[in-house]
């Protein structure tokens, strides 16, 4: 795949984006000293299409002739009981063929499991209470915290704490080899984390500063920043402010530009949307009276592309009130976004499609086929004046699509 096919047409400008991440990540691995740690967080609210872009930025960086990418979805793995192993076996898969000496890799495995073997569930309280003096406001002593997390065992607290931190360090070091003898930079794209379990997320973050926080090595976090900040509430609870919290871990933070705004146009939205379904479900898709329908009516309700898939979703469990094309697909749009008019629809209110008509018109001229039908036959309608058989028709497929439109009590 070349440069240019990575982000397609581009519609949203991702690639100039990308490029800038890209271009902040090698500026993190290449520091010796940084306020944090190697961390870039890119920050996008659920459904701008974040992880759309976490995935083209790892194909980006596998075009990068001195960056070697891995891409991890962390949701995947979060019925783990430690991400340190899914982060190690990321790294010791992607460097074995990358030029590395075979004791540097093997002595990177050694290291890893070595921390593996530490870990215990007994070694790990330890450790996170010991270092919970740095991270948790409020916590004790080093040995009061130890032996209050161990009670009986305290005696030896300071024993396993020494141990676990002497094969922490031993880690790091082993781990600063395999970095520094790639011939790559290694960038780590983890997606997803905001939706993992709030232990998992936060053990995420803990395991990267503490363990692989080595030069030459990054991670780029895609998350949703309050629904990270909300996992650090429910863990710590509220004594503890999450921005300074997270400000531990991530030294840069950049936002996913919201390109799907007010300001574009209706065109430049639906090319969007189309650019999208085309890459999250085949460009040969062939059900045409769902896709095409929906990437022109789409932008009127200011869609995200997460709400994109549940229309698609919800399609299928609908399937005896799609057969009516764009009218079906706009009754989907009402049930998603305005349940309001979707029910005084349903129930043959014809007061309700004056408030509709405004909901396209406020665009200014309508956009596609399906628009154009649409809005011609709400304004027939509302005026009373110019009716054909063919605007008729569509207001009458709406009312049908509306009422066969069945999905209970459904909640998205």
């Amino acid at each position: 795949m070349s440069k240019s096919q990575v982000f397609g047409q581009d519609e949203l400008q991702r690639k100039p984006f990308a490029e800038r991440v890209i271009r902040f990540a090698i500026g993190l691995c290449d520091q010796e000293v940084l306020p944090a740690g190697r961390v870039l967080a890119i920050d996008a609210p659920w459904g701008s299409g974040k992880s759309w872009v976490a995935t083209r930025l790892v194909e980006q960086l596998r075009l990068e002739s001195e960056v070697t990418p891995i891409y991890i979805n962390a949701f995947e793995f979060d019925f783990h009981h430690d991400p340190f192993s899914v982060l190690l076996s990321a790294i010791l898969d992607a460097t074995k063929g990358n030029g590395q000496k075979c004791g540097v890799i093997e002595g990177l495995r050694t290291a890893g499991a070595a921390v593996l073997s530490a870990a215990s569930p007994k070694a790990v309280v330890a450790l996170a209470a010991a270092a919970g003096s740095t991270l948790i406001p409020g916590s004790g002593a080093l040995v009061e915290s130890i032996s209050e997390a161990l009670g009986d065992a305290s005696k030896d607290a300071l024993k396993i704490y020494s141990e676990v931190k002497k094969t922490s360090d031993a880690f790091r070091k082993e781990l600063g080899k395999v970095a520094k003898d790639s011939k790559n930079r290694i960038i780590i794209v983890i997606d997803e984390l905001d939706r993992c379990r709030p232990t998992f997320a936060l053990e995420m973050l803990e395991r990267i500063k503490h363990l692989f926080d080595v030069q030459n090595l990054v991670f780029v976090l895609a998350v949703h920043k309050p629904a990270l900040e909300s996992a650090i509430q429910h863990t710590y609870g509220n004594g503890i402010v999450p921005s300074l919290y997270l400000r531990k871990f991530i030294s840069l933070e950049v936002a996913l530009p919201n390109s799907l705004g007010r300001g574009r146009s209706l065109e430049d939205r639906a090319r969007y949307y189309r650019e999208f379904i085309n890459a999250r479900f085949g460009a040969a898709n062939n059900d045409v009276d769902l896709l095409l329908p929906l990437v022109e009516l789409a932008p009127y309700f200011d869609a995200t592309l997460r709400d994109l898939e549940y229309v698609i979703l919800l399609s299928k469990l609908a399937p005896n009130a799609m057969h009516r094309g764009f009218s079906a697909v706009y009754a989907l749009l009402l049930w998603m976004f305005d349940r309001e008019s979707f029910e005084q629809i349903r129930q043959g209110r014809s007061e309700t499609f004056q408030a509709e008509y405004q909901r396209f018109a406020k665009h200014g001229n309508s956009h596609g086929n399906v628009g154009t039908l649409l809005v011609r036959a709400l304004a027939s309608h509302v005026s009373g004046i110019n009716k054909t058989s063919e605007d008729l028709e569509i207001i009458k497929d709406v009312r049908l699509s509306c009422r066969d439109l069945d999905l209970g009590s459904l909640r998205i």
